[in-house]
Parts: structure tokens; sequence; C-alpha cells
């Protein structure tokens, strides 16, 4: 029986590259496995499975990596075994060169980010701090869900970068990434020169492409009693952008402030541009406030920058230059009913915290970790696949084992 399932069970975990299945997804027995874009680690690549190996990419800022597991990273809250007293530590931070390699995430999820507390001049604040290129072209992170990131900071510092994946980034890419989350930052200062706050970075003179924001943003600014400040940039996929193509946001801003002065630069996609064609193909949910897509320029001066209402926003037609064959999707009855990325599907924001290698429940109680069906010490598509074959052979008549699949 073993033998004559195998093929049929490898077969079923390749098209299982391209599902997600989820704790509040309906599937036999819950279990946390993400859609891996692959199963394999390239060559060249270091695989990323733990904090551990998260942290220790800034020993080599110049590689190339791939996530082949969700990593919770809860314990980068405030008392956390990975708090460094200010949360997470950005890759590439302040103190660090810049990372100039490939990060994958390879359709899996980086989940609870806490970045927290006060920051002083210069920093960069993210899952990667400042991202730049190197002779090879690189500096680039794709592929990549942030889920339910948190970052609470307070600075009256200046010239600071915020972001969920990234603070400051002159390096080539970000495509094909997600945030959900909260970001607030709390500026303090009458002398709040440069100030770059986003929900993918808060800087990028690189590209952005086939990205979306769900992250909240809020900015408080209560404390400045002056108008004669610098520059304050918020925006829902960036602060300051130089290009950005087929993206959207549906993330809220929240701009705290006294009233009688100089407000900061806000828009949906970004506070402000570097360039006249900077964003093409970009939408926004229209909220009921006077943002546009950009603080800087009405939406008319750049190529298919729409506002949009909640309805409009879950209709593939309403996407120009939005690939729905290739790179994106939408389900208007789902859960999420706005545009996904096929690689890198939605996750719940109120879905379990805990880690993809550590399901709730055990469908083979032989297997020391939870989840881990075929006893690889691993829990991948192949253990996902092998609870489908079983739920699909006993729901047509068959009498047969779990254990049998394998």
């Amino acid at each position: 029986m073993k033998k004559k399932l195998t093929a049929f069970v490898m077969a079923v975990a390749l098209l299982c590259n391209c599902t997600m299945f989820s704790a509040n997804n309906a599937v036999p027995e819950q279990i946390f496995v993400s859609a891996a874009v692959t199963n394999t680690v390239p060559e060249g690549y270091t695989p990323i499975y733990t904090i551990d190996d998260l942290y220790a990419v800034r020993n080599n800022l110049s590689g190339s990596y791939i996530l082949m597991n969700d990593i919770d990273m809860s314990a980068t809250a405030p008392g956390g075994d990975w708090d460094s007293g200010n949360g997470w530590k950005p890759i590439g931070g302040k103190g660090e060169d810049n990372f100039t390699g490939i990060f994958d995430g390879n359709g899996y999820a980086i989940k609870n980010m806490h970045i927290y507390g006060e920051i002083d001049n210069g920093t960069s604040v993210g899952l990667f701090g400042r991202l730049g290129q190197n002779s090879n072209g690189n500096g680039t992170i794709l592929n990549l869900a942030l889920l339910d990131c948190n970052i609470d900071i307070t600075t009256g510092g200046t010239i600071n970068y915020i972001g969920g994946v990234a603070g400051y980034d002159i390096g080539k890419n970000i495509s094909k990434c997600f945030v959900t989350g909260n970001i607030k930052v709390t500026l303090t200062s009458n002398y709040m020169e440069g100030q770059n706050i986003g929900g993918i970075t808060g800087y990028s003179s690189a590209k952005i492409e086939n990205c979306y924001n769900s992250c909240s943003i809020i900015t408080n600014t209560e404390s400045i009693t002056s108008s004669d400040y610098g520059y304050i940039h918020v925006g829902g996929v960036a602060g300051c952008i130089y290009s950005v193509n087929n993206t959207y946001n549906v993330g809220d801003i929240t701009i705290i402030t006294n009233n009688n002065l100089k407000k900061p630069s806000v828009g949906y996609i970004s506070g402000t541009d570097l360039g006249l064609t900077c964003l093409n193909n970009c939408y926004y949910l229209k909220k009921n406030t006077d943002y546009t897509a950009s603080g800087y320029a009405s939406d008319n001066r750049y190529t298919n920058v729409v506002g949009l209402t909640a309805g409009q926003m879950k209709s593939k037609s309403t996407y120009t230059g939005f690939d729905f064959d290739t790179i994106w999707t939408i389900d208007s009855t789902a859960e999420y009913s706005y545009p996904t990325l096929r690689d890198v599907p939605y996750v719940s924001t109120g879905s379990s915290s805990q880690p993809a290698t550590e399901p709730t429940t055990n469908p083979s109680s032989d297997s020391s970790l939870k989840g881990d069906i075929n006893g690889d010490g691993k829990v991948n598509a192949t253990d996902a696949a092998i609870i489908l074959v079983y739920a699909a052979m006993t729901g047509a008549g068959h009498q047969v084992s779990i254990d049998d699949l394998y």
C-alpha cells in the first residue's frame, strides 16, 4: 500500500505548493502549512528555518537566503527571548552595512515582529533596516508575507526611516510582498527633519512592484509645538518613493496633530515621490479623508493611480496592469476579498500566533513533531498532501490508515 501511494502522494504535494493551509481553513485536521514556491533549497542559497537563522543573516549581508517555513517572532515582544531592548534588531540596521543580498520568502510568513521604544537619529526600522545593491545587482526581497507586525516607536531625532519590510531601501527590488499589522510613530521634538514612514518601506529609491499593504499607520505629532519643523512623509506603501508599480493599499492612515500647525505630507501610496512617473497601476481604498495617492501631487499626475471604493477593489476588472494569470488572484467571497498574490497567499491576521512548525493538532501520533506526518522532521506540503489523500480516500469509502500513506 505504501509503495503504491508514494508517487501519488508526492504528486499531490507538488500541487499543494500553491495552496494555503491554516487553522482557519476547512481541511481535514487543522494544520499550519504555507504555500512554498519551492520545497528544495536552490543552489547557492542558505535556508532559513528559525529566528536564529534569520538573525544570522546579518553575518553575511550579501548572501542569498530562502525561507523554508513560517517563523513566529512573538519572542521579540518586550521581555521576550529575542527582545534586544527595542524588540527585533533590524537586519542591516544602524551600525551594520546595508543588506545587498537576496531574501526569498518562498511564500511563507514572518509573524508577530515587535519593534518598540525610543529611537535616536539616523535609525532605520523594519524587518530589514537598510537595503542596498552590490556589484551583482542584488538587494532584493521577494515572496514574503509580514504578518501582524507591531512597530510602536517614539523619537525626537532626525532622519529616520520606518517601514514593515525595510526602513531604508536603495537596493534593487521589493516584489510580491505584503504587510499586515500596525505601525505607530510618535514624534516628540520641534526639530523633526526627515521622518519617512510607510507600510512596506520608509524610503525607497528602488522598485516596489506587485505588493500590497493592509498595515495601519498612526503618526502622532501632538508634542510638536512649532510649525518650523522639517519634512515628515507618511505613505501607505512608502513615505518617500521612486518607483511603485502594480501595487495597492487598504491600510488606514491616521495623523494625530495640532490643527494649528503644519501637517505631514500624507498619501495612501506615498507621502512624497522622487519622479514624475514613479506611480503606475497603483490603487488605494478611498477613505473619508482628504488624502489621495501621494501627499505631493494629485492622482492625475501618474498613470492608472486611482482611489476606489471597497466594492471596486474586489473586482478584477478594476486593476489595469495587474497580471491575474500568473501573479495575482482575487476571490470576492473570501475572508480577505481584495487581490492576493498567488505565490504568497493571504493568511488571516486573526490566526493563531503559533509557528507554522507547531500545528495545533497532530493527525499522526507517531511523530515527535506535531504535524510531521511522514516523520522526516519537518512540517511541509508533503504532510499536508498526505492528509488530503487520506481525506479523499476515506471520503470515497476506502478503508485506509493515515500511516499507510507514507
